[in-house]
């Protein structure tokens, strides 16, 4: 579909879209639901609900409802996804075919509380309400003091006036990852899709200890405040929340000390399962004596003279720590990652997922 952050669209040509030529041929009116973050078997009975629920809903009797809908699908880490479904879950000697129409079959049935939910919206806002009043409550009677049930009160109101937008998607998994990734799927995070991936990726395969260079600094503000700045991912806080739900520890170096202190500040909640160094990166590495399960490369910026030198270097003195089993996640892939990923695939390591941003390897599949 393109839509929302297509070339076109940021070149301010506003019909571009599939939709938008449907419209001009059939003279008809199409309404886009796109869902990233998918595999497009979930999407297909996404939208099969969301099908089912417009035509169903009692208190829009004048909705102009759908007559019918189109699925437009692409191929990305979907097929990966796709293909992980279907090896992990079919039956012997079942077919993709048959497999595939099991499972939209029995996942776009519409639950009691989604009938529910359609007919009086209000109902899940008041619950996500009274949850989030709750984690309130909890937080100023778990901390230690005055300022931070302040920030606590505080953080509740801006999120209440929009002061930021999180996408609030409870995702149902039996991992408790997973069901903690919506405080991290802030609408300004490009890299998400890819953090999520790999670090579901790390805790099928038992992965505990993971390694970082350059550390999530945030952004200043106001001259010398700190604050969270989605746009960079935010890695740093992303890995010491999965070190603490799973027991593992993350390793993590900068050689600005000032990044550093602002990167504590982020990760207090979790800082027994986090070890910080002030340290150029490539020492820090060298150094390091424990195996590495997880490393993300991220030190300098891609646009600094021998970044990508720089990051191979990081890999060849980490190679000798890492196993079979082990993960590669390089940031900037388009400004400093092309020496590293032709030294990776000469190593026979193979990609599992890629972006425009990063890209992660792995030597098994």
């Amino acid at each position: 579909m393109a839509q929302g952050n297509g070339d076109a669209y940021l070149q301010g040509v506003d019909n571009y879209s599939i939709s938008h030529h449907l419209h001009d041929i059939k003279k008809k009116n199409y309404l886009i639901f796109g869902r990233a973050g998918l595999n497009s078997i979930a999407s297909v009975t996404n939208l099969i609900k969301i099908h089912k629920l417009s035509n169903q809903s009692i208190l829009t009797p004048d909705l102009n409802k759908p007559n019918s809908v189109i699925f437009f699908l692409y191929e990305g880490i979907d097929l990966v996804w796709n293909h992980s479904l279907y090896i992990n879950n079919a039956k012997e000697n079942e077919t993709v075919e048959d497999f595939t129409l099991k499972i939209i079959n029995r996942d776009s049935n519409l639950l009691f509380l989604e009938k529910l939910y359609n007919s009086f919206p209000i109902l899940p806002f008041v619950g996500a309400f009274f949850e989030d009043f709750l984690k309130l409550f909890n937080e100023i009677f778990e901390s230690k003091n005055l300022k931070d049930s302040i920030s606590s009160i505080f953080d509740r109101i801006k999120k209440l006036f929009g002061f930021y937008i999180v996408l609030g998607d409870k995702e149902k998994n039996d991992l408790t990852w997973v069901n903690s990734l919506k405080d991290h799927k802030n609408i300004k995070n490009i890299r998400f899709e890819t953090f999520k991936f790999t670090l579901e990726e790390a805790n099928k395969r038992n992965l505990k200890t993971i390694v970082e260079t350059g550390v999530a600094r945030g952004k200043v503000k106001f001259f010398f405040f700190r604050k969270i700045n989605w746009k960079d991912g935010m890695s740093t806080l992303m890995f010491s929340e999965y070190s603490s739900l799973y027991k593992g520890q993350l390793h993590t170096c900068d050689i600005d000390k000032s990044n550093i202190e602002a990167a504590k500040k982020f990760c207090k909640k979790y800082s027994k399962f986090v070890t910080f160094y002030v340290e150029n990166s490539l020492n820090f590495l060298k150094n390091f004596k424990k195996k590495i399960d997880l490393l993300y490369l991220d030190s300098l910026d891609g646009n600094i003279v021998g970044a990508e030198e720089h990051q191979l270097n990081e890999i060849k003195y980490a190679e000798n720590k890492l196993h079979k089993n082990s993960l590669i996640l390089l940031d900037d892939k388009l400004s400093k990652s092309k020496l590293s990923i032709e030294y990776l695939k000469s190593k026979n390591y193979k990609i599992l997922i890629e972006t425009d941003q990063q890209i992660l390897f792995s030597e098994i599949v």
